[in-house]
C-alpha cells in the first residue's frame, strides 16, 4: 500500500492543475521549433548504400551463374571432387588423415592434410 500511496502522490504532484494549464491563444508561437527546419540530409549516404547493395547482389547473381555452389555447401577432397556428388556419389563423408594439422594459421587457405571422400566415418 505504501508504493501505490507514493505512486499517487507522484502523479498529482507532477500534473498541471485545469486553471493552470495554458489555451491555445496564450501559447506563444515565435518559440524556436527545430522540426520545422528538418530535411532530409542523408540522401548521399542513402544512395551509395543502395549502389553497394546493388553491387553485392550482382556479384550473388554471377557467382551463382557462373560458379559450383555445391563447393561451398558439400566438403570437397583434396582432388577438388564433391564429396556426395558425380563420381563420389556413394561417399558423401569428408575424412581428414590428421585433423590436428589443420589447428596451424597457415591452413586458413585450407587443411594441408589429404583428405577423402568416404562412406562412414
Amino acid at each position: 500500500t505504501k508504493l501505490i500511496l507514493l505512486d499517487s502522490l507522484l502523479q498529482e504532484s507532477s500534473m498541471p492543475k485545469k486553471d493552470e494549464m495554458l489555451h491555445e491563444d496564450q501559447i506563444d508561437t515565435k518559440i524556436y521549433n527545430p522540426t520545422k527546419k528538418r530535411s532530409c540530409t542523408d540522401v548521399l549516404c542513402l544512395l551509395l548504400f543502395l549502389v553497394f547493395l546493388g553491387g553485392w547482389v550482382a556479384i550473388s547473381v554471377i557467382a551463382v551463374q557462373q560458379g559450383n555452389p555445391e563447393i561451398i555447401v558439400y566438403p570437397s577432397n583434396s582432388s577438388g571432387e564433391v564429396c556426395g556428388r558425380g563420381e563420389n556419389t556413394d561417399k558423401p563423408n569428408l575424412l581428414f588423415h590428421d585433423l590436428t594439422s589443420c589447428y596451424s594459421i597457415e591452413s586458413v587457405l585450407g587443411c594441408p592434410t589429404p583428405q577423402v571422400c568416404v562412406e562412414e566415418c
